[in-house]
């Protein structure tokens, strides 16, 4: 289980998180409190049938964590790249 502590973090992954916001499928990783979503992905902007209607790819980042640029691609997968620069203080 992943539970950010006082140091810098940064977790990425595909949490399956269809139907439900991730701050309430893991509670526990207090986003919008100790981390931050740093890309927002909308799939159906992509692919209209797209199956999911909630984001289910994550690149969360602790405070620290400054956001440069983002951005999301819809490729060669059913799954969007995300790309974030940040700069940690």
């Amino acid at each position: 289980m992943l539970i950010p502590d006082e140091q810098t973090n940064i977790i990425c992954g595909d949490f399956n998180t269809v139907g439900i916001s991730i701050d309430k499928a893991f509670p526990e990783l207090q986003v919008g409190n100790r981390l931050n979503s740093l890309v927002s992905y909308d799939g159906k902007r992509y692919q209209p049938k797209y199956p999911y209607d909630t984001q289910i790819e994550y690149i969360l980042a602790s405070k620290d964590c400054k956001l440069i640029s983002a951005k999301e691609e819809m490729l060669y997968s059913d799954h969007p790249f995300l790309i974030a620069e940040i700069e940690v203080f």
